[in-house]
């Protein structure tokens, strides 16, 4: 990650001003109040874990979303923590924050744009422009996360589209994580996606040519696990969100030598 500001400069005051002032930030939009910062809203949170995340809700039509954003990310890089981003999608903004994002997931909620604009507000193809963009113009890791909904994306035609589309615009390489559906919140009129029908998304993915295709909120499956698309070794070995073990050795399977990509394996 590149270094933005002057390490020797900062103090133990400048610090805390920098993480009041995202705290507030926060607030300000729990609050309603979106006045205070021109809708661009950076956040920083402590958890349980000895390190600091990050989290940027932003409005895409904000005059200071970039700023907000390199605020945030100068201050957690300062603070030497890790970060996790929530940006709009566009060159722009993609753009600006490739300096500092070592992986990026893109969230593809469906193949449709009828799906986009009567459930998230929003339109396919700019979505589409933005993996495309990030592939082909930055070195940023990509992965894809599918939330399926039975009844809204789930039909084997859109997968279809949507693996074939993954294929060819981000390449067989690009994890496609396919994640169970819960009714909850605002989206209760669904049943919990079945796993014959997660099975059936898994499959469609391989066929087209995707070398890693993972299930999400379903613990304890072969399938949350990476194996060597070439010989089947088991590589990664998941439980939830910690590995269990990990015998990858210097980006290759230990069994037949071929290539795994990924960050920093």
């Amino acid at each position: 990650m590149p270094d933005q500001v002057n390490h020797a400069g900062l103090d133990d005051r400048l610090r805390k001003d920098c993480v009041d002032r995202l705290g507030k930030a926060l607030q300000a939009v729990d609050d309603g109040d979106q006045d205070v910062l021109d809708a661009a809203v950076p956040q920083l949170v402590h958890d349980a874990q000895p390190e600091l995340r990050a989290l940027c809700r932003l409005d895409p039509d904000a005059e200071n979303v970039l700023g907000a954003v390199g605020l945030a990310l100068e201050t957690v890089h300062l603070l030497g923590r890790d970060l996790q981003l929530v940006i709009p999608v566009g060159d722009e903004a993609i753009d600006f924050a490739a300096g500092w994002l070592d992986a990026i997931n893109v969230d593809l909620k469906a193949f449709s744009d009828d799906y986009y604009r009567r459930l998230c507000k929003a339109r396919l193809q700019p979505v589409l422009d933005t993996i495309a963009y990030i592939v082909c113009h930055t070195d940023i890791w990509i992965e894809v996360t599918t939330l399926l909904i039975p009844g809204e994306n789930d039909s084997e035609e859109e997968l279809k589209q949507l693996a074939d589309f993954l294929v060819r615009q981000a390449g067989p390489d690009v994890p496609w994580h396919i994640s169970r559906f819960y009714p909850q919140y605002k989206y209760v009129d669904a049943h919990a996606t079945s796993m014959d029908s997660l099975g059936r998304a898994e499959r469609i993915g391989k066929d087209a040519g995707l070398r890693y295709v993972y299930l999400g909120n379903v613990p304890g499956t072969r399938s949350e696990s990476t194996f060597c698309y070439k010989c089947g070794r088991l590589l990664i070995e998941r439980a939830g969100y910690q590995i269990v073990a990990n015998v990858i050795e210097n980006s290759r399977c230990p069994q037949c030598g071929t290539e795994i990509a990924g960050f920093e394996l």
